[in-house]
């Protein structure tokens, strides 16, 4: 009574290499996995071919991604920005247009002051900025980019005053 046993060569190397599945194979397993119907179908087609079940999902998440098309064109040229680095350029670009905007309208007072005429050279001011310097004609320009005035502090009588 012999009994025929086949042996299989069950050796295990030291480091396992990563298995590598290309476009066309996820594709065909996605596919027959699509067209199993009844219980356990999936799992006997997953332990035929030595995968996982989050293989599937990877797969299926990249197919709806569209990165399973193949032969598709990759697209040339430079990777757009990410959002936040968008977000953080247009917020710069409108800093910017504001301390210009600041700058002018010092540039502006300080033409003014510089002139000591300030009532005959308002002209050279837009429209907006000339009811704003005349009414502190001669000041520090305080009023004209809304700083407010500080009052002094003094010590008289029993306590502070402001």
């Amino acid at each position: 009574m012999a009994i025929a046993m086949e042996v299989r060569d069950t050796e295990v190397v030291a480091k396992a290499k990563r298995r590598r599945f290309n476009a066309e194979y996820k594709r065909r397993v996605l596919q027959e996995a699509d067209r199993a119907r009844s219980p356990g179908e999936i799992g006997a087609l997953l332990r035929r071919e030595g995968l996982y079940s989050s293989h599937l999902t990877n797969w299926r998440a990249a197919r709806e991604r569209g990165e399973l098309a193949g032969l598709a064109a990759k697209r040339r040229g430079p990777k757009p920005q990410p959002r936040a680095e968008r977000e953080r350029i247009a917020q710069l670009e409108r800093e910017l247009a504001r301390v210009r905007k600041h700058l002018e309208r010092a540039e502006a007072v300080i033409e003014v002051q510089k002139n000591g005429r300030a009532r005959r050279s308002v002209h050279l001011l837009d429209e907006k900025l000339r009811a704003r310097v005349v009414s502190c004609a001669g000041g520090s320009g305080r009023k004209l980019f809304g700083v407010p005035q500080t009052r002094k502090k003094t010590w008289s009588g029993g306590g502070l005053r402001t």
